[in-house]
């Protein structure tokens, strides 16, 4: 099986459609060709994400449509899973970061960086992203494809066989599934570089039975209490007046409690609720405080 996967580091430490149409964000820049490539797949097709799934992923590319307004909007046919990608926009307007609703903590990055002596130029990107897995017993079984996008702009999983598991008693763990590509082309003399890191972070937590709110005083004292299945926290919450904190309480289903204490610098929370699929879903709630 030809595989496009330049490197992968797996560490422990401790994602039915209607009316879809395929995802074409227009032509990008593209490099002359290289008689000498660093990878497999064809150079101009870039590295941008990673999609995990459940099932062992089967045949070749596989072309991303998108379904708008719908949740998630976009997907790749025949793939049950989670993804997560950084794309280029049309007309050199930018990149666009998307990830699954189920993975969190998404950040990218992006430096084009010119060596004066030479002429060569580095372009580099980097995107990360949590998937949070529910700590039972077992394990959590995945595959991990490399997402690409084409000159044209066009988005495709290229399907692997590359296998993670994660011990799903190690509450409080991650493991990471990173895919690398380099890719370089020289034209008169002066190289330029694509160079793509992608990170998905598999972290397994606590499964949460019940979530309590409790605002509190300058004094240490309770001015409102609030108690909520997993999952059916507002979008968002107006704190109570002279309320100078708010401890957040997550009891789980092996009787672990968990607190977390947020002052007025804090924006937002997140809870999480379980899903049949074995994640733990987040949950945002926007803070606005009196």
């Amino acid at each position: 099986m030809k595989k496009r996967l330049l490197g992968v580091v797996i560490a422990s430490a401790l994602v039915g459609l209607t009316a879809c149409t395929p995802i074409n964000f227009g032509p990008l820049p593209t490099l002359p060709a290289s008689p000498t490539q660093t990878l497999p797949a064809p150079i101009d097709d870039k590295l941008i994400g990673i999609f995990v799934s459940t099932d062992l992923p089967a045949g070749g590319r596989i072309d991303a449509v998108v379904t708008p307004d719908a949740t998630p909007e976009y997907s790749f046919p025949g793939l049950a899973g989670f993804y997560l990608f950084s794309a280029d926009l049309p007309g050199g307007a930018g990149t666009m970061t998307s990830a699954s609703d189920s993975v969190l903590d998404v950040a990218s990055s992006f430096a084009n960086n010119q060596d004066t002596t030479t002429g060569a130029t580095t372009n580099s990107m980097t995107v990360t992203g949590t998937l949070h897995v529910a700590g039972t017993d077992g394990t959590y079984d995945a595959f991990g494809s490399q997402i690409f996008q084409t000159p044209d702009g066009d988005i495709y999983v290229s399907p692997t066989d590359q296998g993670i598991t994660v011990g799903l008693r190690n509450v409080g763990a991650t493991t990471s599934l990173v895919f690398n590509q380099t890719a370089t082309v020289t034209v008169r003399g002066k190289a330029t570089t694509y160079d793509a890191t992608v990170t998905l972070n598999i972290a397994v937590i606590d499964v949460p039975q019940k979530v309590i709110l409790l605002q509190m005083s300058a004094d240490n004292l309770p001015i409102s209490r609030a108690e909520y299945d997993p999952g059916t926290l507002p979008a968002a919450l107006t704190t109570e007046p002279g309320t100078a904190y708010i401890i957040l309480q997550t009891d789980s289903a092996d009787a672990t409690v968990t607190r977390q204490i947020f002052d007025p610098t804090w924006t937002s929370i997140t809870t999480f609720a379980p899903s049949p699929d074995g994640t733990c879903v987040g949950y945002r709630t926007a803070l606005t405080w009196t």
